[in-house]
């Protein structure tokens, strides 16, 4: 009786697997060049599960398949394999995976659980959306448990909605995930729980910033950033302009700017988050955006900022002859080991700056607030382990300036006690209350010249 070899592809409804449509996984990472060009392969693979009314999904096994044209993937189609050190892709001079067939119908596709490596070549993707015209849009696209390694930028995606990228490893890169504005808005972007390391970079001229959100019209929309550790690069996060960003909860190091951003239209919320400056850089950077969004703002709050010997600044919003990153809040966040200042506010404007621990002692100022172009700036119950430097004196005898409650120079400024302040640093207009008062004795004294101590006068005695 003859025998007839069954497929696993040849069960009805089943995934297809690649090795039945001829891939070879003989490829010898040691050798480049070496094994079979499994390209025609795949594609074979991903179009049959295309061709079916309801698509599907591919299967790679384990192994090492070598490809030299990236696979095409269109909409509805999932790829999935044994684990992202076991079945691995390796790109000789070309893309990964190429998207180029988009949809809106509440999709859900998946690729997880395989590893894409450029072996040769430069600057090319990993994953790319590639879309025209830019009119259509592609949903529903959730990376999970993948492995990178080598490319010059992992995620390409625009015009990209409903996405997740979680829990992938990435090394020898020089970016992660750009959402490129250019070619169609991104919108609901999760990027969670991802391990990203620079190392020595990968194949290409890319610039070395992990998280490239970039845009050239409109803006990007609701993209959540959250738990993932980010290692090695110039810029962790970069942000040209986009509406509702939250980045929490991460281990971030770089070298330039750990996260920088322009307009923060929507509001962009940065919480709970480890920032680490190894070079001579800035951990939050808030560029100058030319002009005021009055209704949105951007809330730096509770994380934990350090510096190498040679970090310069922990948070600086503005440039010196920039004009508006106004409508901030800076609360409850710690910084160590910065050489210029904890906090740097150029041309500040209607800001909060409540309840930080600035701990540095290299810099002569912890915190620098420049002229006050939009009142008021409020400074509240912070700590400075050294001093508090404002550009335009009358800021603060006018009342656009705010202070209450803070710790400057490792000293507490105390507002009651029995006589005028014989140390410390005041300004014209603080005010020292006795802390005894008796019929016959002032209520207080009143700074009339700034100093340490400054010149104080005796208040009114009391009836």
């Amino acid at each position: 009786m003859a025998l007839t070899k069954v497929s696993y592809s040849m069960i009805t409804g089943a995934v297809a697997n690649i090795l039945d449509y001829g891939a070879v996984a003989d490829y010898n990472e040691n050798i480049p060049g070496s094994g079979t060009d499994n390209s025609a392969a795949i594609q074979a693979a991903v179009d049959a599960v295309n061709a079916k009314s309801t698509n599907g999904a591919v299967y790679i096994p384990a192994g090492a398949y070598k490809i030299l044209t990236a696979i095409s993937v269109p909409y509805g189609v999932s790829i999935f394999g044994d684990g992202g050190t076991a079945s691995i892709l390796h790109s000789e001079s070309c893309n990964g995976l190429n998207f180029t067939s988009f949809g809106y119908s509440i999709g859900s596709m998946f690729y997880e659980d395989f590893g894409l490596t450029a072996a040769t070549g430069t600057n090319f993707a990993a994953v790319q959306s590639i879309n025209s015209p830019t009119s259509v849009t592609q949903d529903g696209l959730n990376f999970n448990r993948m492995r990178f390694y080598g490319w010059n930028q992992c995620f390409i995606l625009s015009s990209t909605w409903n996405t997740t990228i979680t829990t992938c490893r990435a090394e020898n890169i020089n970016n992660f995930v750009t959402l490129a504005q250019s070619n169609g808005q991104a919108v609901i972007v999760k990027i969670t729980n991802n391990n990203i390391v620079y190392a020595s970079g990968g194949l290409g001229t890319g610039v070395k910033y992990a998280i490239n959100i970039v845009n050239t019209t409109g803006f990007t929309e609701t993209v959540h950033i959250f738990q993932n550790s980010i290692y090695g690069f110039q810029i962790c996060v970069n942000v040209d302009q986009a509406t509702y960003i939250t980045i929490g909860s991460n281990d971030l190091s770089g070298s330039v700017k750990v996260i920088a951003f322009v307009t923060s239209a929507g509001g962009y919320n940065i919480t709970n988050n480890y920032i680490e400056v190894t070079g001579s850089g800035t951990g939050i950077f808030g560029v100058a955006q030319g002009s005021e969004t009055p209704q949105t703002r951007t809330n730096i709050l509770s994380n934990y900022f350090i510096g190498t010997a040679t970090a310069a600044i922990g948070i600086q919003l503005n440039t010196a002859i920039g004009t508006y990153q106004w409508n901030a809040t800076i609360r409850d966040n710690t910084f160590i080991g910065f050489a210029s200042q904890d906090i740097l506010l150029y041309t500040p404007g209607k800001s909060l700056v409540d309840n930080n621990r600035c701990m540095s002692t290299a810099p002569t100022n912890s915190i620098y607030v420049g002229q006050v172009l939009g009142s008021p700036v409020i400074l509240t119950n912070n700590f400075f382990y050294r001093a508090l430097y404002i550009d335009i004196a009358a800021d603060y005898t006018d009342g656009k300036l705010i202070l209450q409650n803070n710790v400057e120079n490792n000293t507490f400024q105390a507002t009651k006690q029995s006589a005028a302040p014989t140390t410390g640093t005041w300004r014209v207009t603080d005010v020292v209350m006795h802390s005894a008062p008796a019929t016959g004795q002032p209520a207080g004294w009143v700074c009339t010249v700034a100093g340490t101590p400054g010149t104080w006068k005796p208040m009114a005695n009391l009836a």
